[in-house]
């Protein structure tokens, strides 16, 4: 995957990324995968044959660096984990969003309460009788 193959921007998009990774992972060889390391360095990456469990490996990858072979290693299980992981928060996430709105929602009654309450008291300062603000001023 390159950068262009991610969709820029918005949750729909990071929906439809992860849909597509978590396709690609549930469509790889199941774990474990194991490392057959080299004598003279370097190892392979392995996966089991479905047909002949314990018997037949296929090879996947070669990596002469022990930090490349950890990495394709535990890839197969990291990005579900990770998948998984993302989809919590993403879950969490719209909560929040919810809560958000629903708060402001109710700020925004409010606010249209008091400033209904605001207009009412000033209409009835402007109608009062001259005198009555006279005799106010007066006290």
């Amino acid at each position: 995957m390159t950068d262009s193959d991610l969709t820029p921007g918005g949750t729909a998009d990071v929906a439809a990324d992860v849909a597509a990774i978590r396709a690609r992972a549930d469509a790889a060889t199941k774990p474990p995968w194991d490392v057959h390391r080299y004598p003279y360095g370097g190892g392979r990456i392995c996966i089991e044959d479905d047909k002949q469990p314990g018997r037949r490996r296929t090879l996947i990858a070669v990596a002469y660096h022990e930090a490349d072979r950890e990495f394709l290693l535990h890839a197969r299980t990291d990005v579900p984990a990770l998948l998984d992981a993302l989809d919590a928060a993403l879950a969490a996430l719209a909560v929040a969003e919810r809560e958000r709105d629903e708060a402001a929602g109710k700020v925004a009654d409010e606010t249209l309460i008091r400033e209904s309450a605001l207009r009412e008291a000033a209409d009835a300062w402007e109608s009062a009788p001259v005198a009555y603000m006279m005799q106010v001023s007066e006290d």
